[in-house]
């Protein structure tokens, strides 16, 4: 596992997560190239102070592994699962969900115009309570999300 990155304040984390995710080429352990968007930042690595959709606090818990991303991303040992569209309330192998060891990475997974996938970096997070729901998930695999794709398109 890489050490928690300690940085001296919000903007050198941000500026981290660009030089380090979003301006390398990042491919999950089997092959899926994954893009990191800037705006990205504020979804990622904030959080909701008071239960709302807004999320206005810094957090310094999600930011200090923000180096696991990529290492667990190439981990052919790290869980993947299905994820959950909270809008719709379903699971589908479109979010693909690394657990690696507390610690979850998700990405919306879709098919480039010649049929190859491409995943895009939504967000990440620290999970002790929701661990054995999110292994409870159907496992991610590229067969599931093919099919997939081809039963909606896209």
């Amino acid at each position: 596992m890489p050490p928690l990155l300690e940085l001296e304040n919000i903007e050198a984390y941000r500026q981290h997560y660009i030089q380090t995710l979003c301006r390398r080429n990042i491919k999950t352990y089997d092959g899926i190239p994954v893009f990191f968007h800037p705006r990205t930042f504020g979804h990622a690595f904030f959080e909701n102070s008071s239960r709302r959709k807004l999320k206005d606090t810094f957090s310094i818990a999600r930011s200090k592994r923000m180096d696991w991303i990529s290492e667990a991303l190439s981990d052919p040992e790290a869980t993947c699962v299905h994820g959950w569209f909270q809008k719709q309330q379903f699971k589908s192998p479109k979010r693909r969900v690394t657990l690696f060891h507390d610690f979850v990475i998700v990405l919306d997974v879709r098919l480039k115009k010649n049929g190859e996938p491409k995943a895009h970096f939504i967000t990440c997070y620290n999970t002790r309570k929701n661990t054995a729901r999110i292994h409870r998930s159907p496992i991610w695999t590229m067969e599931a999300f093919l099919n997939d794709a081809k039963k909606s398109g896209r």
